[in-house]
């Protein structure tokens, strides 16, 4: 399964997504292929881009939205990028969305993220702990009546921790609302494909679990 990042042909695969209707729903099935995902334009470059931290975020970023879009929170690819208890709190989150609107919201790709910062041993933890710091938009569907035309950013952390092996996960993530991404600049956009389709699933009993039952996930 191929998980690269690719140099998209130009900007109307976005603008296309913006207008997508989706409809339908899919049925119980072997799960798709892990989508590749390009980026809309030039990818971004820079030292942050070169840092392994920012790097691990942009890779669970990527696997958190395909979960997402998915309702399964069981996929390798994010419990290779996150802790077993951030991917907890992840799929709660999505529960309950589940319950309050019996839908979820499809993306059309990762979290638009433009990293501004990477502390490494952030509040004396050692350096196998860093926070990444940056600017994520704060509107990013595909759902009918929905636009991404405002893609203003806000802060965010990304707190992270690297096991023995040397792998890096995102343990947890919280708002960094005096950043000041209004001075940022363009958000960099990637998207997935193929374009993601709608999980079917509208019930939050049928989300699969982390460790692959469909039932609330663990708590604690």
């Amino acid at each position: 399964m191929r998980r690269s990042w690719h140099r998209s042909a130009g900007a109307a695969t976005v603008a296309g997504l913006m207008t997508l209707g989706i409809s339908g729903c899919t049925t119980e099935q072997e799960a798709p292929d892990y989508p590749d995902v390009r980026w809309v334009g030039a990818a971004p470059t820079g030292s942050l881009e070169r840092d392994p931290w920012v790097g691990a975020v942009r890779t669970e970023l990527a696997a958190e939205a395909v979960a997402r879009n998915r309702n399964d929170f069981s996929i390798p690819e994010l419990a290779a990028s996150a802790t077993s208890s951030y991917v907890d709190r992840e799929s709660a989150d999505a529960v309950q969305t589940l319950r309050n609107h019996g839908s979820t919201t499809l993306v059309p790709g990762p979290l638009p993220f433009a990293p501004t910062e990477v502390e490494v041993g952030y509040r004396d933890q050692g350096e196998d702990f860093a926070a990444v710091r940056g600017c994520v938009a704060g509107n990013w569907s595909m759902d009918p009546g929905e636009s991404l035309g405002d893609m203003s950013g806000f802060g965010r952390e990304y707190r992270l921790e690297r096991d023995h092996a040397g792998s890096i996960r995102v343990a947890s993530v919280s708002g960094l609302p005096g950043l000041g991404c209004d001075t940022v600049g363009p958000l960099p956009v990637a998207v997935f494909d193929p374009v993601p389709e709608p999980s079917g699933v509208t019930d939050s009993g049928d989300l699969v679990r982390p460790d692959g039952t469909r039932d609330a996930p663990r708590r604690g």
